[in-house]
């Protein structure tokens, strides 16, 4: 594992060896034509726009408990065909990531502050929703951030915690993984505060940015690992 410090900001990658390689895209990511286009304007923090199979975007707005009067985060749904922004979800369980998997399903982390603190697992078919990682060793996560899915199918996901008023339980800031069977893999423990996450195209390293040094205050409330 190797990492490197940015001011506030460090990014770091895992050596995965999953198996077979993807093909790797040459072409721009950004059309040489492209323009700003502002589509939406309210909201309190917005965070993860995610596109769903039918080109509709998918976002989350978290929402301080605090500052934003209790409102418990939502999940907006922008309509490129009509220019219309939509609640979807209300209150979201704090959604913060989102991406969509290989089937079309919603895949979400929910963060505290009044949130889920889980991944879930909306089947956009029927509007059904899921758990798929709910405790580890027997307790809640931190703050489920960010989330990114491999070729496999396998879901990978952050658990810093920023803000929230809930009970620590878990002793450490850890970086997880969900696999096809349903169980969960604590990958890497304490390095920093984790938050965005990716694979990167060939699917051998996994990519893990963190912002702020090591939050003294969560060593202290967060219970001591067993030896």
């Amino acid at each position: 594992m190797a990492s490197r410090m940015w001011s506030v900001f460090a990014v770091f990658s895992l050596v995965l060896n999953v198996g077979p390689l993807m093909a790797q895209d040459s072409s721009s990511i950004v059309a040489p034509r492209a323009r700003f286009e502002q589509v939406f304007s309210g909201g309190f923090f917005l965070e993860s726009p995610a596109v769903a199979p039918d080109g509709s975007v998918f976002f989350s707005d978290i929402t301080y408990s605090g500052p934003s009067g209790m409102q418990a985060g939502h999940i907006w749904r922008y309509d490129p065909r009509t220019g219309a922004t939509t609640i979807f979800r209300s209150p979201s369980g704090m959604a913060n990531g989102i991406v969509f998997d290989a089937r079309g399903d919603m895949i979400v982390a929910e963060g505290a502050d009044f949130g889920g603190r889980r991944v879930t697992r909306t089947d956009m078919r029927t509007g059904k929703s899921y758990i798929m990682a709910g405790l580890y060793n027997g307790h809640p996560f931190n703050s489920p951030n960010d989330l990114t899915i491999d070729a496999k199918g396998r879901i990978f996901f952050t658990d810093p915690r920023y803000n929230g008023h809930e009970p620590i339980k878990q002793p450490v800031m850890g970086i997880y993984r969900i696999d096809l069977d349903s169980s969960v893999h604590l990958l890497a423990a304490n390095v920093w505060l984790p938050n965005g996450i990716a694979v990167s195209p060939d699917q051998k390293t996994l990519y893990v940015v963190s912002c702020g040094t090591y939050n003294t205050n969560f060593i202290e409330a967060a219970p001591k690992p067993k030896k």
